[in-house]
């Protein structure tokens, strides 16, 4: 999978902020507190929409207020990927919990084929694209900072 496109609409201190990211490896870099965290999470949020795995009803993980816009009415975001050849993009509502996932090359809205939020009738596109929940992705795609300890919940995913 490659990620293209990251187009942060309005989420936690940015606003109409697009990063292109190139084939190969991308470094974000910069000062304490400039954002890149934030842009972790983004991507995070886009693919899982912060819900606690396990649950049949919508609970969220602290992030999910963490990254509401400051001084803006949306909570929305664009992610744009690459997978097998095939072009998508992720477009995620996080206030009015709406996702929706196009086939980036006709524009096809084929959200309800790849629908895997069955439990909490919230589609997680993650499921699909990485093939295994937030708590797998948390401990092997994404290590956030100072999150080098694999957490505890794995082992069952793994076995699982």
């Amino acid at each position: 999978m490659i990620l293209k496109e990251l187009n942060l609409i309005s989420f936690g201190k940015f606003e109409g902020k697009i990063l292109k990211l190139e084939d190969g490896l991308n470094i974000i870099y910069g000062e304490n507190e400039s954002g890149k965290t934030t842009i972790h999470n983004f991507i995070y949020g886009m693919f899982y929409g912060f819900l606690k795995p396990y649950v049949t009803k919508r609970y969220y993980l602290e992030e999910y207020n963490k990254y509401r816009p400051w001084n803006r009415k949306t909570y929305r975001g664009i992610l744009k990927l690459i997978k097998d050849g095939k072009s998508y993009r992720i477009e995620r509502d996080f206030d009015k919990g709406h996702v929706r996932v196009y086939d980036d090359l006709t524009g096809d809205d084929i959200t309800k084929s790849i629908d895997t939020g069955e439990k909490v009738k919230v589609h997680l596109p993650g499921i699909f694209f990485f093939d295994f929940n937030n708590i797998v992705y948390d401990n092997t795609i994404s290590i956030k900072q100072l999150g080098n300890k694999v957490d505890s919940t794995l082992s069952k995913e793994i076995k699982d």
